[in-house]
């Protein structure tokens, strides 16, 4: 799904949002700010558990941020002026991308293969609309692949289940609404870039 994870104090949090909700910000100032350990930045696979839960399990993609989303983390500006990824000093579609191990030594917060999902927390940047509920389509709406999704390539196996007929796409729904009636699922939203160190905060439930 279209989301993010980390392991924080043993309890998995999966954080999604549209494109610019902030995930990976946020995501990052739980590592730095508040010990979390990085499972996934913008690509998780959930699958279920044998006990009725749901485990994420990272995708060892880039995790790719801004140049504001870099200089709000002074360990990621520091650990980016002293020891710049090989790449070299050029952005990507205008973000720095880092590698998971590399997110991990720079936070100083090794990564883990697999967590536990205990919460859900949908990131929304105001003034998108705010939903009623937190519910399963609102899941679906912010999390899910779309068919424009430059990752919804063959090699995930996501195109056929797109391009699938009604009654698989019904089968698809069904999966959502699991997670939404077994996982606690909440909106935070924000407004300026200097909300997210607030947002990670309430989200560690070390409200400032």
């Amino acid at each position: 799904m279209h989301a993010g994870a980390v392991d924080l104090n043993g309890y998995g949090v999966l954080i999604g949002g549209f494109p610019g909700a902030g995930k990976t910000s946020v995501l990052a100032r739980l590592v730095e700010d508040h010990g979390a350990r990085p499972v996934a930045n913008d690509r998780t696979v959930l699958t279920p558990s044998n006990d009725g839960g749901w485990l994420a399990t990272g995708v060892p993609l880039a995790w790719r941020f801004t140049p504001e989303g870099v200089n709000g983390s002074p360990r990621l500006a520091e650990g980016i002026r002293s020891r710049y990824p090989e790449r070299g000093l050029g952005l990507t579609d205008g973000k720095v991308e880092l590698t998971p191990l590399e997110v991990s030594r720079i936070l100083g917060q090794p990564a883990v293969a697999t967590t536990r999902v205990t919460r859900v927390v949908v990131l929304i940047r105001l003034p998108d609309d705010m939903p009623e509920t937190p519910n399963a389509a609102l899941l679906q709406q912010r999390l899910d692949f779309g068919p424009a999704d430059f990752f919804a390539e063959d090699w995930l196996g996501l195109r056929s289940r797109l391009g699938a007929p009604p009654a698989e796409q019904a089968a698809t729904h069904n999966w959502w609404d699991k997670v939404a009636a077994t996982v606690p699922v909440e909106v935070l939203t924000w407004t300026n870039p200097t909300e997210l160190a607030r947002v990670a905060a309430t989200i560690a439930g070390e409200r400032q």
